[in-house]
């Protein structure tokens, strides 16, 4: 699928991955969502249709975290040289429907439905207008070292200056990265079609394909980001894998996120603190002391 660059952000992690266009699109994950940024000149009902058919839509902003990451996102050194860019992002107002001042939208819907907003950042307040479909881009100067808070502008659905357009995929959750206690690669391929050697955080129903190194033990081919209990999202093969004499605690503290004890032959066993143990050690001991104080209090 090409050539795969990354490069981590305060954010998270950004990837290059193959577009649907025949473009490489810049992808983003955080939270329960991945971004994907695609250049090309496409009116606001084209690209619409273009996130949709990989299962996302034009992507909706609803917080100053979330725009962030995009700015984030579209402040790459590769594409500065465009100076102001102007992407679709998911918000339309459709002819018939007016403009309203006393709402953070304006009147304005979202792709992916509903009109709900704890967050705005209109560069200019919109066109007032009921007579004609407008749609909302989202600027940023690449030249300048300012802000990278993106702001939003309101224009015609066909406006042929429109540079590219931003998808948003949201999921249940995300699973972390597979667990290695040895030398290995791990390729990620997404739902949305992207692969990548890098993510941090890895979406719902993506597959992982694990290649070990020299010596390591072998795992199955492919491993799927599923649902665990409570609310938890793992891998099908908890690992971590590719043990061998060439792993174990040392390698990356064997691909645990906390504690890591070896075990013969380079397998490792990961542990973990329980806050949950903690919580009920200090309950105890308040419970304790404040008997304490009652039984002394009774022979006073």
């Amino acid at each position: 699928m090409g050539t795969v660059l990354f490069v981590l952000f305060g954010h998270g992690l950004l990837w290059w991955a193959p577009s649907w266009a025949g473009k490489e699109a810049a992808v983003q994950c955080l939270g329960t969502a991945c971004y994907t940024i695609h250049w090309g000149k496409h009116n606001w009902a084209g690209a619409q249709d273009q996130c949709k058919s990989n299962g996302g839509n034009l992507a909706s902003v609803k917080s100053q975290d979330e725009a962030q990451l995009l700015g984030d996102l579209l402040a790459l050194d590769e594409v500065r040289a465009l100076g102001l860019a102007k992407l679709w992002m998911g918000l339309r107002r459709e002819k018939g429907k007016c403009y309203q001042r006393h709402q953070r939208l304006r009147g304005f819907t979202w792709a992916s439905g509903g009109d709900d907003a704890d967050y705005s950042k209109w560069h200019a307040e919109p066109r007032e207008t009921c007579t004609a479909q407008r749609c909302v881009t989202l600027r940023l100067d690449l030249a300048s070292r300012g802000s990278r808070e993106p702001t939003w502008t309101d224009g015609p659905c066909n406006d042929s200056g429109v540079s590219g357009y931003v998808c948003k995929f949201s999921f249940q959750g995300m699973c972390r990265q597979v667990a290695l206690a040895g030398p290995g690669s791990v390729t990620y391929s997404t739902p949305f079609g992207a692969e990548s050697a890098a993510l941090q955080a890895v979406p719902f129903g993506s597959l992982a394909t694990v290649e070990c190194g020299p010596g390591g033990e072998q795992p199955g081919s492919f491993f799927v980001c599923q649902k665990g209990d409570g609310g938890t999202f793992i891998w099908s093969s908890p690992g971590p894998l590719c043990a061998g004499p060439e792993g174990g605690c040392a390698y990356r503290n064997g691909g645990c996120e906390q504690r890591c004890r070896d075990l013969p032959g380079g397998a490792v066993r990961c542990s973990y603190e329980s806050l949950q143990i903690l919580a009920y050690m200090i309950n105890y001991e308040f419970c304790v002391a404040r008997n304490v104080l009652k039984i002394s209090h009774i022979h006073t």
